[in-house]
């Protein structure tokens, strides 16, 4: 399962569209039939603070969403020539890193084997600061003041122009993370995922699959973390309970006592404002993902039927009532119209 959370927009997609005709134009100079990247995403960030990278074990590059939106489109087809090199040369010689044969593959696609990622991210930071200072003065142009107002204006154009920055446009945003994948899912785990949901303002679609199920989230980037280790917790937290009660020769049902533990959570935040608040998020990321992403897909809601053991619920609730999820959501300001 692939717990890397993705961003999806209008001009991330596009600029991805742009890699992959790279990638078709590349393969087919070098006569490669085979498929040796299978996913190009976009993600908020990479450890180390890195700007890209190619994942051997799923064939997926992964590369900022910062160079996608904010570098020369020169710098941007390097980085992932960079590592689509690091691709052919895993298909190629099953070789990793940045020995003779990576150099080859570089080579071969025309790629710049000692290429500076340091000056992309110093050229990265750079455009951000401008945007940020360009959006502090283009709120000052509605200034009551003329002169104030048409200095803010000018300060911003000037800006636009050394970074080369066209004006901001309405360019909605969505993430994506897999919280919980199975051949079949077990019930719990909907009920658990409804829970983290209901919790961080995530918004959630079963993914069926040929081979498994997929329970995805969608939301901000924080809010994703949130809804993942609301999840892990509790799964966590209910399995060191359910083996130690097993340990002195108790029979429990783990679906139905997470179920139990669920249900008492919930009841601890249901009709309060944080409830609400996080309902309208919740709302918000379900009209963007299927706005983004399912454009052209029928959702349709899945129930679990299945029947409850009335013991390990009760066992599952009492536990419940005593676990204490430390999340420090920080709740959206809902404003009024």
């Amino acid at each position: 399962m692939d717990r890397t959370i993705r961003a999806s927009s209008s001009m991330i997609d596009k600029q991805i569209g742009k890699l992959w005709d790279l990638y078709k134009d590349k393969t087919a100079e070098l006569h490669i039939q085979a498929q040796i990247v299978s996913v190009i995403l976009a993600v908020p960030n990479l450890p180390g603070n890195i700007l890209a990278m190619f994942r051997q074990e799923d064939k997926a590059i992964a590369i900022i969403e910062d160079i996608l939106l904010g570098s020369p489109e020169k710098d941007m087809e390097n980085i992932f020539l960079h590592e689509l090199a690091h691709a052919l040369d895993w298909y190629l010689y099953k070789a990793s890193g940045h020995g003779q044969t990576f150099r080859e593959c570089c080579r071969m696609l025309g790629a710049l084997p000692e290429f500076s990622r340091s000056h992309v991210r110093l050229s990265i930071d750079k455009q951000n600061s401008r945007r940020e200072k360009i959006k502090k003065l283009m709120a000052l142009s509605s200034s009551p003041f003329e002169n104030e107002a048409a200095e803010a204006i000018k300060k911003a154009q000037k800006l636009m122009i050394e970074g080369n920055i066209p004006p901001e446009v309405d360019d909605k945003r969505i993430y994506t993370a897999d919280l919980y994948e199975a051949k079949r899912l077990p019930f719990w785990t909907r009920e658990l995922a409804w829970y983290a949901s209901s919790s961080s303002g995530v918004y959630n679609v079963i993914i069926t699959g040929n081979e498994s199920r997929i329970i995805t989230v969608h939301g901000s980037v924080e809010e994703i973390e949130l809804a993942l280790y609301i999840f892990d917790y509790v799964v966590s937290a209910a399995s060191r309970e359910i083996k130690a009660m097993r340990a002195k020769g108790k029979s429990i049902s783990k679906g139905s006592f997470i179920c139990g533990a669920v249900d008492v959570l919930s009841e601890k935040t249901k009709g309060t404002a944080e409830e609400k608040a996080l309902m309208l998020i919740s709302k918000d990321n379900e009209k963007l993902a299927k706005e983004l992403i399912y454009n052209a897909v029928k959702i349709r809601r899945t129930y679990a039927h299945t029947s409850i053991n009335t013991s390990s619920y009760n066992l599952g609730h009492d536990f419940g009532s005593r676990l204490d999820i430390k999340k420090g959501i920080r709740i959206k300001q809902i404003e009024g119209d």
